[in-house]
């Protein structure tokens, strides 16, 4: 769950939070958009991230909620981009979070994780998220929603999750490790 710890929003003490696309699609795919405002206010999202989450030319009726903040995007640096090893929005949602000296970076990607951690920028993926949302009482247990995520495609290792939910006091689904 990286360095999101302790990064949610309380009454009247906003959070600046910037999003890559992987958080954003896990959660919508598994309904659970409307935690991101209820736990962060506004979530930041870079200009490719943006079309990544499938925000621009969205079928019609889907409108980005507006709890989401599109930036657009400027120079990304080296440091950003790992030297061009990460994907674009990556990349952008790395610089975003540096510009805007961010308390807390939403992304999943290990790759992406490495950046932000070597930048000193907190940050947690979709894991994290859902632990942040049982502690606020948004949702009542993770395991089944790990489920939920697995099935929609979402890679999480058996150890990762036995562990997330050993730290939240609740008891694995039975899977091996």
């Amino acid at each position: 769950m990286g360095g999101g710890r302790g990064h949610i929003a309380e009454a009247g003490a906003p959070v600046i939070v910037v999003g890559d696309a992987s958080v954003l699609i896990a959660l919508e795919r598994i309904d659970l958009w409307f935690m991101l405002p209820l736990l962060y206010g506004e979530v930041h999202l870079p200009a490719t991230v943006w079309r990544e989450a499938g925000l621009v030319d969205a079928p019609p009726g889907r409108v980005a909620p507006a709890w989401l903040v599109r930036h657009e995007p400027r120079e990304v640096a080296a440091i950003a981009s790992d030297g061009g090893r990460l994907d674009p929005g990556e990349a952008e949602a790395i610089q975003l979070a540096l510009d805007l000296h961010a308390e807390l970076l939403l992304i999943d990607e290990s790759a992406g994780r490495r950046v932000a951690r070597r930048l000193l920028i907190p940050h947690t993926g979709v894991l994290g998220v859902l632990a942040a949302a049982k502690h606020r009482g948004l949702i009542s247990a993770v395991a089944p929603l790990f489920e939920k995520l697995r099935g929609t495609g979402f890679w999480i290792s058996d150890d990762l999750m036995a562990r997330v939910l050993k730290d939240l006091g609740e008891v694995s689904s039975g899977r091996s490790t």
